[in-house]
């Protein structure tokens, strides 16, 4: 076997996969965080704003044309302005979207927009204590980290809703309270968790509020997902909730209770040649390329790259050192599965593919363990301690060059 990369299309075995039990993914949605911080209603339109605080995972801001039901969207890729979306608000016939360096300023209705303030930051905005005020009645109820503050008149009773942690600091880590919205006459919170480097994870889902005694219950009204969210922020108007998480954005119909789901299902090219590389070392081959205006099936995100599924399916050899269980009489077509990730932590959580039975032969690729579909391999045959197969048919982009399209997803 050469040192080049060899590009073989197997038909046969594609065929073969879904009844070896090998999963491409059909149907399912790889990139599952997507954090919605901000989200303006407007007559005619949604805008939702994404954004992590420590600078990965940026897909800028999404537009859903609500009469049409299509979203476009707007990040650095398609405006030059820097992705991480720090608050979204109208000023006359404008929408401002302020992102950590610049506005992205829309006129409503047509949706032009051009670029203001491209020096100015505005990283002063960003909700590192997702403060939120409600009113109902003669109270303003505002959520502040891990409380509800709850004021009438010139009185003031904070309400701890969480324990602080052993490890509480200025930003807020642990369980906050990150919003809150009116279901009829309840008030209810949203939740989240600040954990590593400032990223979001699951709290406890929503809470009732109760005005009377000020405590805290467990609310199931609304059920988004059987998957543990972060609730990020909830908007409203007369017909639709709106509610961002770590995983996208939900809309609840107020009448009929009907629930959508909407995340990230495909990039489109924005470059004019958008290079695919096998890997995301410093110099990894080059095994593909797309153009301009080509969509692309999005599988992972990692670090500013974007894994995406190709058209062909490319070989190499699986050192047994990752198998879970050794094959003795390996058959072709069949399934060797990798180790678990606890197994794998000497290996930096990195699986090795090389184009030949040696170690210190060229690495064809090498795939973050995350991102490997079902932890499998499709084998044809086996070579001393390697295992020849068929490796699952993806590549990486830089993020800058796609930008996202945003649809319905299951759950």
């Amino acid at each position: 076997m050469t040192r080049n990369i060899t590009i073989t299309l197997f038909c046969a075995i594609i065929v073969l996969i879904p009844h070896l039990g090998f999963s491409w993914g059909e149907g399912k949605n790889f990139i599952d965080d997507v954090e919605i911080y901000s989200i303006y209603l407007d007559r005619n339109y949604v805008f939702c704003g994404t954004n992590t605080d420590w600078g990965a995972n940026q897909y800028g801001v999404f537009i859903l044309n609500r009469k049409k039901g299509k979203w476009n969207n707007y990040s650095e890729a398609n405006t030059g302005i820097t992705n991480d979306i720090m608050a979204i608000h109208k000023v006359d016939s404008f929408v401002d979207v302020l992102a950590g360096i610049g506005t992205l300023r829309f006129k409503l209705p047509s949706l032009d927009y051009k670029v203001i303030d491209p020096m100015v930051g505005h990283r002063h905005l960003r909700r590192w204590f997702f403060t939120d005020s409600l009113v109902v009645g003669n109270r303003v109820y505002t959520t502040a980290l891990d409380s509800v503050i709850v004021k009438e008149g010139d009185s003031r009773v904070a309400t701890l809703v969480f324990k602080r942690p052993l490890n509480y600091d200025a930003y807020g880590s642990g369980q906050m309270v990150t919003d809150c919205f009116l279901y009829d006459s309840l008030i209810i919170l949203t939740t989240a968790t600040r954990v590593y480097e400032a990223n979001v994870a699951p709290a406890s889902g929503f809470l009732e509020f109760s005005p009377q005694d000020l405590s805290v219950k467990p609310w199931a009204k609304i059920k988004l997902s059987e998957k543990p969210l972060a609730l990020l922020c909830a908007e409203q108007d007369e017909k639709e909730f709106w509610i961002g998480t770590n995983r996208g954005v939900y809309c609840i119909d107020k009448k009929t209770g009907r629930k959508t789901h909407y995340n990230i299902t495909k990039g489109i090219v924005v470059a004019e040649t958008l290079l695919v590389y096998s890997d995301q070392r410093e110099k990894p081959p080059i095994i593909y390329e797309y153009h301009k205006g080509d969509s692309v099936k999005i599988l992972g995100e990692q670090e500013f790259k974007i894994e995406i599924e190709l058209p062909a399916t490319f070989t190499g050899y699986l050192s047994e050192d990752y198998v879970k269980k050794e094959i003795d009489s390996p058959k072709r077509g069949g399934i060797v599965t990798i180790k678990d990730m606890n197994d794998l932590k000497d290996w930096g959580y990195v699986i090795v593919i090389k184009d030949s039975a040696d170690w210190n032969s060229e690495t064809v690729a090498e795939f973050h363990y995350y991102y490997v579909p079902n932890k499998e391999f499709v084998f044809s045959s086996k070579h001393d301690n390697w295992y020849h197969v068929t490796i699952p048919n993806t590549g990486w982009v830089p993020m800058k060059g796609l930008i996202f399209h945003m649809d319905k997803v299951e759950n």
